[in-house]
């Protein structure tokens, strides 16, 4: 089968810095918890003028120039992201849309970069990115697509102010794009994605306002998802453990343990 690479890799972070002392007074901390608690020293927020779209777009746009493609060469645009599509609009009202996946390709046609492809938009949790790539490596392999361009992109900082101080230390904004092509050699071995239906409501945005997680559900849920996750993976490509010289989990903090079950 055709094999299918990262042909590049870009990010884009807000201008404002938001540390752990900043933060300590407003959520009524003590001086270094924030650190032990989940390992974080900062974060970023958008500050005014920065939404999640423009974070989106500045990642994209470093992404297509490091593939060193045309923006006509691109196929496809997916667009993941675990916050609501809302843009800010004053302290009050929210715009909220149906798909940002096309703003974000009409800012990139007035910074310069058209794209002439349709784009898609996934609502999801931490997932969303392996769900994208797995969703591009396919088209790519099936022939339906060449390069495809997957961008992700955070704006929890908007629904952190009522949010509960476990969770308002955790959570920042930021952006990653990438764009994925064919392959001379193997590229990608695997994916593997699966999802339990049953923590439909562990996390959400009760009424697009603030960020709401069941935090003792996910922490007991997220060392086995982890292990059965990696295990199906060694499954599906038929590697062992002693196969990988990095593994690189995501958490949102240090006291979510692993475990030791992964064969």
């Amino acid at each position: 089968m055709q094999g299918v690479s990262f042909l590049s890799l870009a990010y884009s972070t807000p201008s404002r810095v938001v540390t752990n002392e900043e933060l300590d007074g407003s959520l009524g901390l003590g001086r270094g918890v924030i650190q032990r608690l989940t390992g974080i020293e900062r974060r970023r927020y958008l500050a005014p003028g920065e939404s999640l779209q423009s974070l989106a777009v500045d990642a994209c746009r470093e992404a297509v120039a490091r593939s060193g493609l045309d923006p006509s060469e691109i196929d496809s645009l997916i667009f993941y992201t675990d916050s609501p599509p809302v843009l800010p609009e004053g302290a009050i009202h929210r715009r909220v849309y149906y798909d940002i996946s096309t703003h974000i390709q009409y800012l990139l046609g007035e910074r310069g970069i058209p794209l002439a492809c349709e784009c898609v938009g996934i609502g999801g949790s931490c997932v969303s990115f392996l769900l994208s790539a797995q969703m591009a490596t396919g088209l790519i392999r099936s022939g339906l697509k060449k390069h495809v361009l997957v961008v992700g992109a955070a704006c929890n900082s908007l629904f952190l102010e009522n949010a509960d101080k476990n969770v308002a230390m955790t959570f920042g904004d930021g952006a990653a794009a990438s764009v994925l092509g064919p392959s001379a050699d193997e590229g990608i071995i695997g994916i593997f994605c699966m999802t339990d239906g049953r923590g439909y409501l562990a996390g959400c945005y009760p009424e697009y306002r603030t960020l709401f997680i069941d935090r003792k559900r996910v922490a007991e849920f997220a060392p086995l998802a982890f292990q059965a996750a990696l295990n199906g993976l060694l499954a599906r490509t038929g590697l062992k453990i002693e196969d990988f010289d990095v593994v690189i989990p995501h958490q949102a903090g240090i006291k979510i343990k692993i475990g030791k079950s992964v064969v």
